[in-house]
């Protein structure tokens, strides 16, 4: 299912977002190239704790190229 979504988000240059348990995301990283991932902690608060996003590539070096770029100016990265 998630190689057929990617496939699908691939050939229609569009964005699918999607959820899934933590007990597959290391398969959805290896096919899908990235993660965002969300935090409520609790019922007290309103909002989503600061988003975390990583990256997947075959190429690793390619990813750590843009890591400075990404992270500029945030004093929790």
């Amino acid at each position: 299912m998630l190689a057929a979504l990617r496939d699908v988000a691939r050939d229609q240059h569009l964005t699918i977002l999607g959820t899934c348990q933590d007990s597959v995301l290391a398969d959805a990283a290896d096919v899908c190239g990235e993660l965002l991932w969300f935090v409520h902690a609790s019922e007290a608060d309103i909002v989503n704790q600061p988003t975390s996003a990583w990256a997947f590539d075959s190429n690793g070096a390619r990813t750590q190229l843009t890591e400075d770029w990404i992270t500029a100016g945030r004093a929790h990265a």
